[in-house]
């Protein structure tokens, strides 16, 4: 009997698993379902949902560890998907063709983290959701599935959400076949690519008083978009929280200062500019 194991968190693990437990796209359940929560995983639904918990509530197994999972499951016939999980899966482990990720962006571009902001920092016009193998890399694996889609004008918690909605559907559409294909289609990371790593996001360009002087009103509202991100982190500025902001002028030119400002709000002539910003 083959077994699925949905490793992660988030919305996109636990809909993964509802979907597979109560709409399995024709299977006859000639399956076993087992989970891996990352250790981020919350251990209860809040603004995303537990995996741990989801598991709990329908009678899925709960593993804490790869080892649990060699000790118990044939490997040749075990399928794991990669739903957010927040560790390197070594796929000596496993059979390499059995081993599957979900990585949140248009690989080969933005490998690796924080691929809810700096996609937005770079001003990027879309981004996407990828099915990959998993190999001794970060995010490297061949690609087999993507779902392309526009970004423009999300904030970093827009893109998440997306992330996680769109992951859930290239899921659906492809575990089947993944786990019953004799062969899988799939082709190289080949020409350019990015990958990010945790020291390479500097979190005090959130700091919009800081930057505003030395940035179009362009590039500050990419800011605000990439840092706004309320269960983490929000743009500030003069310490307090940025809640939205409003491009009021493209090009005017003038010194950098503020205009205006209030409890409420401040105008702010950027380097190339002005914006409003709301607290």
């Amino acid at each position: 009997m083959k077994t699925f194991v949905i490793a992660g968190k988030s919305d996109i693990a636990v809909e993964a698993l509802l979907y597979l437990v109560f709409f399995d796209g024709g299977y006859t359940r000639d399956f076993e379902l087992a989970v891996l929560p990352s250790a981020s995983d919350l251990k209860e639904h809040g603004w995303q949902k537990s995996l741990r918990k989801a598991a709990g509530e329908l009678g899925i197994s709960v593993h804490t560890s790869f080892r649990s999972l060699e000790e118990r499951y044939d490997r040749d016939s075990t399928y794991i998907f990669s739903l957010e999980y927040d560790r390197l899966i070594k796929s000596a482990s496993f059979p390499k063709k059995n081993l599957f990720n979900i990585h949140f962006s248009a690989l080969p571009m933005y490998r690796g983290v924080y691929t809810s902001i700096f996609p937005i920092l770079k001003g990027e016009r879309t981004s996407g959701v990828t099915l990959h193998y998993i190999d001794d890399g970060i995010d490297t694996g061949p690609i087999i599935s993507q779902r392309l889609f526009s970004i423009e004008g999300m904030t970093a918690w827009d893109l998440y959400k997306k992330y996680n909605s769109e992951g859930v559907r290239l899921f659906i559409e492809n575990y089947k076949y993944v786990t019953s294909a004799k062969e899988v289609s799939s082709s190289d990371q080949n020409g350019g690519w990015s990958c990010f790593y945790r020291k390479d996001l500097d979190f005090e360009l959130r700091r919009l008083d800081a930057i505003y002087p030395n940035m179009s009103a362009l590039e500050i509202d990419r800011h605000f978009r990439g840092f706004f991100f309320p269960v983490y982190q929000m743009p500030l500025y003069r310490g307090k929280s940025v809640t939205s902001l409003s491009i009021i002028d493209e090009e005017r030119l003038e010194p950098p200062r503020e205009l205006f400002g209030c409890n409420d709000y401040v105008l702010l002539a950027c380097k190339r500019g002005v914006v409003l910003l709301s607290f």
